[in-house]
Protein backbone atom coordinates (compact mmCIF):
# COMPACT_ATOMS: atom_id res chain seq x y z
CA UNK A 1 0.00 0.00 0.00
CA UNK A 2 1.79 3.18 -1.52
CA UNK A 3 2.19 5.62 1.83
CA UNK A 4 1.04 8.48 -0.25
CA UNK A 5 -2.60 6.64 -0.53
CA UNK A 6 -2.41 6.20 3.19
CA UNK A 7 -1.93 10.16 3.64
CA UNK A 8 -4.72 10.87 1.55
CA UNK A 9 -7.09 8.83 3.14
CA UNK A 10 -5.74 10.01 6.43
CA UNK A 11 -6.11 13.97 5.49
CA UNK A 12 -9.89 13.00 4.15
CA UNK A 13 -10.88 11.34 7.30
CA UNK A 14 -10.32 13.81 9.41
CA UNK A 15 -11.25 16.67 7.40
CA UNK A 16 -14.49 14.83 6.89
CA UNK A 17 -14.66 14.65 10.70
CA UNK A 18 -13.48 18.24 11.37
CA UNK A 19 -16.14 19.48 8.78
CA UNK A 20 -18.90 17.37 10.63
CA UNK A 21 -17.87 19.13 14.00
CA UNK A 22 -17.59 22.63 13.15
CA UNK A 23 -20.80 22.40 11.18
CA UNK A 24 -22.22 20.86 14.82
CA UNK A 25 -20.21 23.64 16.60
CA UNK A 26 -21.42 26.20 14.06
CA UNK A 27 -24.85 25.44 15.21
CA UNK A 28 -24.76 25.68 18.37
CA UNK A 29 -23.03 28.38 18.59
CA UNK A 30 -25.91 30.14 16.51
CA UNK A 31 -28.23 28.43 19.17
CA UNK A 32 -26.87 30.79 22.12
CA UNK A 33 -23.30 29.34 22.49
CA UNK A 34 -21.11 26.43 22.40
CA UNK A 35 -22.54 23.29 25.05
CA UNK A 36 -20.19 22.77 28.11
CA UNK A 37 -21.04 19.46 30.12
CA UNK A 38 -19.85 18.15 33.53
CA UNK A 39 -18.21 14.82 33.62
CA UNK A 40 -20.60 12.44 34.90
CA UNK A 41 -23.41 15.39 34.98
CA UNK A 42 -21.75 16.47 38.24
CA UNK A 43 -21.32 20.54 38.43
CA UNK A 44 -18.54 20.41 41.25
CA UNK A 45 -16.70 18.23 38.17
CA UNK A 46 -14.66 20.66 36.13
CA UNK A 47 -16.87 20.98 32.46
CA UNK A 48 -15.40 20.40 29.08
CA UNK A 49 -16.42 22.55 26.17
CA UNK A 50 -17.72 20.65 23.31
CA UNK A 51 -15.37 22.69 21.03
CA UNK A 52 -12.62 20.29 22.10
CA UNK A 53 -14.31 18.14 19.83
CA UNK A 54 -13.10 20.55 16.93
CA UNK A 55 -9.37 18.46 18.16
CA UNK A 56 -10.10 15.59 19.66
CA UNK A 57 -12.33 13.82 16.47
CA UNK A 58 -10.31 14.95 13.51
CA UNK A 59 -7.25 13.59 15.33
CA UNK A 60 -9.05 10.12 15.91
CA UNK A 61 -9.83 9.90 12.29
CA UNK A 62 -6.27 10.26 11.17
CA UNK A 63 -5.48 7.71 13.69
CA UNK A 64 -8.36 4.96 13.22
CA UNK A 65 -8.10 5.97 9.17
CA UNK A 66 -4.82 3.42 8.79
CA UNK A 67 -7.50 0.67 10.23
CA UNK A 68 -10.12 1.37 8.25
CA UNK A 69 -8.92 1.80 4.73
CA UNK A 70 -6.50 -1.43 4.84
CA UNK A 71 -10.28 -3.19 5.55
CA UNK A 72 -11.93 -1.42 3.06
CA UNK A 73 -9.19 -1.67 0.43
CA UNK A 74 -7.94 -5.05 1.33
CA UNK A 75 -5.81 -6.63 -1.47
CA UNK A 76 -6.56 -4.45 -3.74
CA UNK A 77 -5.69 -0.99 -4.61
CA UNK A 78 -9.02 0.66 -4.98
CA UNK A 79 -11.51 1.29 -1.82
CA UNK A 80 -14.57 -0.45 -1.35
CA UNK A 81 -17.42 0.30 1.04
CA UNK A 82 -17.66 -3.36 2.77
CA UNK A 83 -20.85 -4.05 4.21
CA UNK A 84 -19.02 -4.85 7.86
CA UNK A 85 -17.95 -1.11 7.08
CA UNK A 86 -21.02 0.54 6.40
CA UNK A 87 -22.50 -2.00 9.02
CA UNK A 88 -20.03 -0.19 11.91
CA UNK A 89 -20.26 2.96 10.57
CA UNK A 90 -24.16 3.14 11.21
CA UNK A 91 -24.31 1.05 13.87
CA UNK A 92 -22.28 3.52 16.10
CA UNK A 93 -23.98 6.56 14.33
CA UNK A 94 -27.46 5.27 15.44
CA UNK A 95 -26.28 4.02 18.59
CA UNK A 96 -24.57 7.38 19.98
CA UNK A 97 -27.45 9.29 18.15
CA UNK A 98 -30.01 7.12 20.39
CA UNK A 99 -28.09 8.16 23.81
CA UNK A 100 -27.80 12.03 21.97
CA UNK A 101 -31.19 12.28 21.94
CA UNK A 102 -32.47 10.63 25.35
CA UNK A 103 -30.16 12.84 27.05
CA UNK A 104 -31.38 15.87 25.40
CA UNK A 105 -34.86 14.83 26.04
CA UNK A 106 -34.81 13.48 29.32
CA UNK A 107 -31.67 14.70 31.01
CA UNK A 108 -32.32 13.37 34.47
CA UNK A 109 -32.00 9.98 32.73
CA UNK A 110 -31.05 6.61 34.66
CA UNK A 111 -28.15 5.98 32.62
CA UNK A 112 -27.69 2.27 34.21
CA UNK A 113 -29.72 0.52 31.34
CA UNK A 114 -27.76 2.59 28.59
CA UNK A 115 -24.39 1.48 29.77
CA UNK A 116 -26.09 -2.24 30.30
CA UNK A 117 -27.54 -1.92 26.66
CA UNK A 118 -24.01 -0.60 25.61
CA UNK A 119 -22.24 -3.92 27.17
CA UNK A 120 -24.30 -6.18 25.49
CA UNK A 121 -23.47 -4.36 22.27
CA UNK A 122 -19.88 -4.71 23.01
CA UNK A 123 -20.14 -8.07 23.79
CA UNK A 124 -21.99 -9.43 20.50
CA UNK A 125 -20.72 -7.19 18.19
CA UNK A 126 -17.05 -5.96 17.32
CA UNK A 127 -17.26 -2.06 18.40
CA UNK A 128 -13.46 -1.79 18.50
CA UNK A 129 -13.45 -1.15 14.75
CA UNK A 130 -12.28 2.64 13.92
CA UNK A 131 -15.48 3.05 12.26
CA UNK A 132 -17.34 2.48 14.89
CA UNK A 133 -16.21 4.26 17.30
CA UNK A 134 -16.23 7.20 15.16
CA UNK A 135 -19.99 6.81 13.95
CA UNK A 136 -20.27 6.67 17.92
CA UNK A 137 -18.50 9.91 18.97
CA UNK A 138 -20.14 12.05 15.68
CA UNK A 139 -23.57 10.90 17.12
CA UNK A 140 -23.36 11.05 20.63
CA UNK A 141 -21.32 14.77 19.84
CA UNK A 142 -25.19 16.21 19.07
CA UNK A 143 -26.46 16.21 22.63
CA UNK A 144 -22.95 15.36 24.46
CA UNK A 145 -20.05 16.72 22.61
CA UNK A 146 -17.26 13.94 21.39
CA UNK A 147 -14.79 14.59 24.38
CA UNK A 148 -16.84 12.72 27.30
CA UNK A 149 -18.45 9.72 25.24
CA UNK A 150 -14.81 8.87 24.23
CA UNK A 151 -14.29 7.63 27.76
CA UNK A 152 -17.66 5.36 27.51
CA UNK A 153 -16.54 4.60 24.19
CA UNK A 154 -12.78 3.67 24.03
CA UNK A 155 -14.04 1.41 27.70
CA UNK A 156 -16.12 -0.32 25.28
CA UNK A 157 -14.23 -1.16 22.92
CA UNK A 158 -11.43 -2.38 24.80
CA UNK A 159 -13.78 -4.96 26.34
CA UNK A 160 -15.22 -6.25 23.25
CA UNK A 161 -11.58 -6.47 21.57
CA UNK A 162 -10.43 -8.39 24.57
CA UNK A 163 -13.80 -10.99 24.06
CA UNK A 164 -13.65 -10.71 20.44
CA UNK A 165 -9.78 -11.12 19.97
CA UNK A 166 -8.85 -13.03 23.24
CA UNK A 167 -11.38 -15.05 25.20
CA UNK A 168 -13.62 -15.83 22.50
CA UNK A 169 -10.82 -17.74 20.21
CA UNK A 170 -9.35 -19.13 23.39
CA UNK A 171 -12.76 -20.99 23.81
CA UNK A 172 -13.18 -21.94 20.92
CA UNK A 173 -9.60 -23.64 21.17
CA UNK A 174 -10.05 -25.58 24.30
CA UNK A 175 -13.02 -26.79 22.90
CA UNK A 176 -11.76 -28.47 19.83
CA UNK A 177 -8.74 -29.73 22.10
CA UNK A 178 -11.15 -31.62 24.37
CA UNK A 179 -12.82 -32.99 21.15
CA UNK A 180 -10.19 -34.06 19.82
CA UNK A 181 -9.13 -35.71 23.24
CA UNK A 182 -12.69 -37.63 24.17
Amino acid sequence: MPLGAITTWRLRLSALAAGLVAIHLSWEWSQGGIASHYFLADPSNPWISNAWGLLWLPLLAFLYAPSIRRRAVGTSERARWRPSIVAGLLGGLIVGGSISAFVMLEPDIDGGWILGGLLALSLAFPVWRGETVLGFLVGAMVGIGAILPSIFAFAFAALSFAVHRGLVPGLRYLWRRQRGSA
